[in-house]
């Protein structure tokens, strides 16, 4: 049973590890300055798309 629940959850984390270092690189633009956290936070949002979406375009 515990294998089943890991096959499931396994192939999510790589996009999880991607969403939590985008997270942690904008929190420290955030506490660099302003205009960084907002340009990186930007960014991540741009990537987080393309990584969802495979790098296709709509």
């Amino acid at each position: 049973m515990p294998n089943s629940v890991f096959s499931r959850v396994r192939p999510a984390i790589p996009v999880l590890l991607v969403i939590a270092g985008l997270a942690l690189l904008s929190a420290a633009a955030w506490l660099f300055a302003v205009p960084a956290g907002l340009a990186v936070a930007g960014v991540s949002c741009f990537v987080l798309e393309w990584r969802i979406t495979g790098g296709s375009n709509p």
